[in-house]
């Protein structure tokens, strides 16, 4: 399900833990998939769907930073944003 269109317009898809969740896909092929066909996942619907099958903020942090091929230490606007949105989750 589309839920915004990135300032590069691309489609931001929400939904899309449950290919990784219940259906086994793993998380960089669904990321290459995407962007062959210029869309990116809507990261925070990611999140709040990882975090309500018990998924710790450390883990779904790993597990994204695995996918998109970032060092667990790196810092970078992606990290950060990560971070972010992971810190909000915990609020919530």
């Amino acid at each position: 399900m589309q839920s915004g269109i990135t300032t590069e317009g691309k489609a931001v898809l929400a939904g899309m833990y449950k290919y990784c969740g219940t259906y086994g896909l793993p998380l960089g092929i669904l990321i290459d998939e995407l962007t062959r066909c210029n869309c990116v996942i809507d990261w925070c619907d990611f999140i709040t769907d990882m975090s309500h099958e018990g998924a710790k903020p450390r883990t779904i942090r790993a597990r994204i930073l695995e996918a998109v091929e970032l060092p667990p230490k790196e810092k970078t606007e992606f990290t950060n944003r990560l971070d972010m949105a992971l810190k909000r989750q915990l609020e919530n």
